[in-house]
């Protein structure tokens, strides 16, 4: 038995370019992902835990055409149903973490007021997941078949509004912005343009279709209950995080 999933972290610099390219790191994820695949299916391993997501393209019928990193997953996902080795497909939710160190994620405005600039609707749920603490638990029950986490969710509105971001001791707003501002925030950051239109158009799958592309989420016969994002961010040193805010644009 095992799991794998390549692409973890930040993949751009911050300095304007990938490191490597973002189509780069796609493309060896979906060669990598494949190549292990073969690999268990002739080591005849009793079964391959994956980390994979919905196939934006597909199920918004190509309207999602640049969220690369989403489709490569999807596609090894697909490679390793088709190849007979016992495949389960374990999605993870919005990692807790992205929030660390993310410039794109918050901005000050010149008040003092922090902001989440999202694309998404105010009432968008988010499935938050502490994937150091939590992801384990789904990958334990892999013999139940493909695994969408029911991680604690939140509407994008209540994150500010509400306890979990509050811990901050900051005045932290949401507001939702256009395509092109969400844009030009992303690359205001540091983010290739191509890096910027795959995640542009990841938020506005997840806002239509939901994180899973419409699929059920579950905990059933988890070992202990998940983390919440109220204690992920109870344990976080937001001083640090909230320095590297740029200025509103």
């Amino acid at each position: 038995m095992f799991s794998w999933s390549p692409i973890s972290g930040n993949i751009w610099t911050g300095k304007g370019q990938s490191t490597p390219l973002f189509a780069d790191v796609v493309g060896k994820e979906l060669s990598e992902g494949k190549m292990l695949i073969d690999a268990a299916k002739v080591a005849s391993v009793k079964g391959t835990i994956w980390s994979g997501l919905a196939h934006a393209n597909k199920i918004s019928g190509g309207n999602y055409s640049l969220v690369g990193h989403w489709g490569g997953k999807a596609q090894v996902s697909e490679y390793g149903r088709a190849s007979g080795v016992p495949f389960f497909d374990v999605q993870a939710g919005f990692y807790a973490s992205n929030f660390l160190g993310n410039s794109s994620l918050f901005v000050k405005e010149p008040n003092g007021t922090y902001v989440l600039p999202w694309l998404v609707r105010p009432t968008t749920v988010v499935p938050l997941i502490d994937m150091d603490n939590d992801y384990g638990l789904y990958r334990r029950h892999h013999g139940r078949g493909d695994r969408f986490p029911k991680v604690p969710a939140y509407a994008v509105v209540s994150l500010v509004n509400t306890q979990p971001l509050q811990v901050t001791g900051k005045k932290i707003v949401f507001k939702q912005i256009t395509t092109e501002d969400a844009t030009n925030n992303f690359i205001a950051s540091g983010i290739p343009p191509a890096t910027a239109a795959d995640l542009v158009e990841g938020m506005q799958f997840w806002d239509k279709f939901g994180y899973y592309g419409g699929r059920a989420s579950n905990r059933e016969g988890l070992a202990q209950p998940t983390r919440t994002f109220i204690s992920f961010a109870q344990g976080v040193d937001w001083s640090k995080i909230l320095v590297l805010s740029r200025l509103m644009f």
